[in-house]
């Protein structure tokens, strides 16, 4: 599958991390701070629904391909509420996830070439443009590129 931007590699072993890590918690064998910790740079969010959590996908330059958009339909189908969000930095937000459950979003999201890590925390959550870049005839340049 065409992707838009290699996820680097630490991404992976993150999200592999993030198994072991739910395992951990479900347990009760990491607390609920070392966990929140761990889980809300790799973009997993607590809702006020107990046991209910949020996944924000990154998006970079708002650019998503056909299999990508399957993808993330299919995993609020499955895992969520239904109801994709789109937020105002062009990410998108599955709602209404089992943390049991993040684990294998996680996996199913990175054989499509995406990743919620780093759409939390103190970093640079994404980079949004225009919906038309690369593609409006009076634009300086295309900002895609720069964006990823």
């Amino acid at each position: 599958m065409d992707v838009i931007y290699t996820i680097p590699a630490r991404v992976y072993r993150e999200t592999e991390q993030h198994a072991v890590d739910v395992r951990d918690y479900v347990r009760g064998n990491l607390s609920e701070e070392i966990f929140k910790a761990r889980r809300v740079p790799r973009g997993i969010y607590a809702q006020r629904q107990e046991g209910l959590y949020m996944v924000r996908v990154r998006v970079a330059g708002a650019t998503l391909l056909a299999p990508q958009l399957r993808c993330l339909a299919e995993l609020s189908e499955s895992y969520g509420n239904g109801t994709l969000h789109v937020t105002t930095r062009q990410d998108i937000q599955l709602h209404a996830v089992a943390i049991e459950d993040t684990p294998e979003v996680l996996n199913r999201l990175l054989e499509v070439g995406l990743t919620p890590a780093g759409g939390g925390g103190n970093t640079i959550r994404n980079i949004t443009t225009c919906s038309h870049g690369g593609f409006a005839p009076e634009e300086v340049f295309d900002p895609r590129p720069y964006a990823v």
